[in-house]
């Protein structure tokens, strides 16, 4: 399954947000270990994982020391919570929204607008 990870960081001001195509399973974090490796100081080397099963996308924080925040709501150390599209997931000051990469599903990716909303 692929995933589009859309960041948008206080210090992008008004400029479009980064968007990265994932395939499903992949490791966030800044360590080598990490598939989608983030140079940030406050993210863990594998800080939490993102995984399909059964067609549902879910979130597992990998013990990271500055937390996982799924929609305003922290997700436990080694835990594992279920992602919509749209979720806003933040790790540290650095968020990102998950949108489809499939453009048949019927999902609009996420904008600058759908942040101000949350």
């Amino acid at each position: 399954m692929k995933l589009q990870l859309v960041f948008k960081t206080a210090k992008s001001g008004g400029k479009k947000p980064r968007t990265y195509d994932v395939d499903l399973p992949v490791v966030i974090g800044r360590g080598q270990q990490a598939s989608f490796r983030i140079p940030h100081g406050q993210i863990s080397r594998r800080h939490c994982e993102l995984l399909e099963s059964k067609g549902s996308v879910f979130i597992r924080d990998l013990g990271s020391t500055n937390v996982t925040v799924v929609k305003g709501t922290l997700l436990p150390s080694n835990t594992k919570g279920t992602v919509r599209y749209g979720s806003v997931i933040q790790l540290c000051d650095l968020a990102f929204r998950v949108s489809s990469s499939d453009p048949n599903d019927g999902l609009a990716p996420a904008t600058v607008e759908d942040y101000l909303k949350e």
